[in-house]
């Protein structure tokens, strides 16, 4: 059937096949983005590929109650209803397909994508458990794809890619690694490998994955920006800045890349340096959650807690419809309240609660209203 290996998040890198690879490539850029290291930047101071249905067809035999042609009717019928945005009619094909032939990895690589494609759109719809519910089954599924499919490295990443989704962080770097031994000519496996290293504070091994990134391809972008990552959390400020300019002049037009040498300049107190690189962006580049981030930190840094606020109500009203949007208006919530706006800062709690009415981020904003009017009260 071809399905071929996944290439990785690389603005070059294109899959070599599989009938699943765009609606795959749109569900994990939601969950993972271009670069899993500018995510991990950013949040540590305080996205565009992902793997096509990548089973070959050397891997899977299909040993269930359905022959082979029936199994390829299913999923082609499961591929047309996911094209026309009919997921529940493509996930009650992927379901039966589970049932019917089990022991085929397609069918499970199928319901996890499926299911990929599910938390999206409860996240889109304000449904944070049932979403942190998919993305778990759909790592399940993928898992079982590898166990049924053993030795196919497109797989593992993809794996690895919904362990990430599913926040078992741990999990999802043996399935980069395991992917990287299965094809050592890939740069993307090791990439995404250094990121889990990142996350999980292993710098010195993260540096030797980029390395190895950096061996096989000296012009990924991504792969210079972890190492940005890595000499800030260092603390070597000077050596990210040289890193993330190599980014940059490999991927000039990648906001993200641009929001990185924006934090880098205000880590050296150079706020407004920063706000030159993100003001003049275009509004869907300002609604990005790392642009957005730097936007009003850089404001934050200048006193200019208004602008900061705006920079935060922007990403609420023209960022993705995601599991974080009631951050933006956290955020903007905070922000206000350091403005002396607490009616501006009630009002984005009520925005905050009615997406996420448990995340501790809202109770922490709640808390603070009521501190910060007793604080001016007691001033007056």
């Amino acid at each position: 059937m071809g399905r071929a290996s996944y290439s990785g998040p690389d603005r070059r890198a294109r899959p070599r096949g599989g009938r699943f690879a765009p609606r795959v490539i749109a569900i994990v850029t939601s969950l993972v983005g271009v670069a899993i290291a500018m995510t991990l930047f950013l949040r540590r101071g305080e996205r565009e590929e992902a793997p096509p249905n990548a089973v070959s067809d050397a891997a899977p035999h299909v040993h269930g109650s359905l022959d082979p042609t029936a199994v390829e009717a299913a999923l082609q019928a499961a591929d047309a209803y996911m094209s026309a945005r009919e997921l529940p009619k493509a996930k009650a094909i992927a379901t039966r397909l589970v049932d019917r032939a089990p022991d085929d990895p397609r069918a499970h690589e199928l319901l996890g994508t499926v299911l990929a494609r599910e938390a999206n759109e409860d996240d889109a719809a304000g449904r944070a458990d049932r979403a942190v519910a998919a993305r778990r089954e759909a790592y399940e599924r993928y898992r079982t794809a590898t166990r049924l499919a053993p030795g196919v490295a497109g797989l593992e990443h993809g794996a690895g890619l919904m362990a990430m989704a599913a926040g078992q962080v741990a999990a999802a770097g043996e399935h980069f690694d395991r992917a990287a031994e299965l094809d050592p000519a890939n740069p993307q496996y090791p990439l995404f490998a250094a990121q889990v290293l990142i996350q999980r504070g292993r710098l010195d091994e993260a540096e030797a994955a980029l390395d190895r990134t950096l061996l096989l391809d000296p012009d990924e972008p991504s792969a210079h920006a972890s190492r940005a990552v890595i000499a800030l959390e260092r603390g070597r400020l000077d050596e990210a800045l040289a890193h993330v300019l190599v980014a940059r002049r490999i991927a000039p037009r990648d906001a993200r890349f641009r929001a990185q040498e924006a934090r880098v300049h205000r880590r050296r107190g150079e706020p407004r340096r920063a706000l030159e690189l993100l003001a003049a962006l275009s509004p869907v580049e300002r609604a990005d959650d790392a642009v957005a981030f730097e936007l009003a930190g850089s404001y934050g840094d200048l006193g200019n807690h208004a602008a900061a606020a705006e920079a935060w109500a922007h990403r609420f009203a023209h960022g993705p419809r995601d599991a974080r949007r009631y951050l933006a208006a956290v955020r903007a919530g905070e922000a206000r309240l350091r403005a002396g706006d607490r009616e501006a800062a009630a009002r984005w709690l009520s925005s905050a609660r009615a997406l996420a009415p448990a995340a501790p981020e809202v109770a922490a904003l709640e808390r603070m209203i009521p501190t910060m009017i007793d604080a001016a009260g007691d001033a007056g």
